[in-house]
C-alpha cells in the first residue's frame, strides 16, 4: 500500500513529559501496523506516524498509488482520530509534507481537520509534476520539523523540501536513511517544538 499509518501517541500521557514518549517512539522501529487505542480524555497533540520500509522513492511516483495512499490515511484519521499532525518517515515522510498543500488546495484529506504540524524524518518532494504543483503552489505554513541524516541519500532532496517550508525547524543528525536516536544537542530542540504544537493544539498560543 506505500505509506501506512502505524501508530498515534499524546504528549500528555505522561507526568513525566514528553521526553518519555518521544524516547518511545523515535528510537525504535515504528512498525507495529494495529489500530492506535482512543484517548478521549487527552488534552495533548495526537500524532499519526506514516512510514515506509523501502529505500526508494519510485512507489510514490505513480499518481494513482499516491491518491489510494492519503485515501487510505484519511479513512484511518476519520475512524481513529482526530489527529492533530503527521510524522513520517521515508516514503511516509514525502507524502506527510505534501498533504498540508494538497488539503489546502482541496485535493486530498478533504474530510479530516486542517493538518496543524508536520515532522518529517528523511523526506523529500513529491516529484510528480501535476500533484508537486498544488502541493507546493503555496508555502508550507504549518509548524514542521525535519530530521536531515548526513549520510542519508535523501539528504539533498530533503534540503530542496525545506526551501518550500516557512520557518522549519530542523535537526541535523550524523546517521544515514533511518529513524535516530535523539541526543543532548537535538533533544531540547524536540522538545521545545513539541511544546509549541501543544500550545497550538490546546488554544494557548501566545
Amino acid at each position: 500500500m506505500g505509506s501506512e499509518p502505524v501508530a498515534r501517541f499524546s504528549k500528555s500521557r505522561s507526568r513525566s513529559g514528553p521526553s518519555l514518549c518521544l524516547k518511545s517512539s523515535i528510537s525504535c522501529s515504528p512498525m507495529d501496523l494495529s489500530p492506535p487505542m482512543a484517548n478521549p480524555t487527552s488534552k495533548g497533540s495526537s500524532i499519526l506516524l506514516t512510514t515506509n520500509g523501502s529505500n526508494s522513492t519510485r512507489n510514490l511516483q505513480s499518481t494513482r498509488i499516491l491518491v489510494s495512499v492519503w485515501l487510505y490515511i484519511e479513512d484511518f484519521m476519520i475512524k481513529h482520530g482526530p489527529f492533530d499532525g503527521l510524522l513520517g518517515f521515508s516514503q511516509g515522510a514525502i507524502l506527510s509534507a505534501a498533504l498540508p498543500g494538497l488539503q489546502a488546495a482541496g485535493v486530498g484529506l478533504t474530510k479530516v481537520p486542517k493538518i496543524n504540524f508536520l515532522i518529517i524524518i528523511g523526506g523529500a518532494k513529491l516529484k510528480d509534476p501535476s500533484l508537486a504543483e498544488k502541493a507546493y503552489s503555496c508555502p508550507i505554513r504549518c509548524p514542521s520539523l525535519h530530521f536531515l541524516g548526513e549520510t542519508d541519500f535523501l539528504k539533498p532532496y530533503g534540503i530542496e523540501l525545506l526551501e518550500s517550508v516557512v520557518d522549519p525547524v530542523v535537526i541535523h543528525h550524523p546517521k544515514g536513511h533511518t529513524i535516530p536516536r535523539l541526543d543532548d544537542k537535538s533533544l531540547p530542540i524536540m522538545l521545545k517544538f513539541l511544546e509549541r504544537i501543544q500550545k497550538i493544539a490546546t488554544g494557548n498560543v501566545e
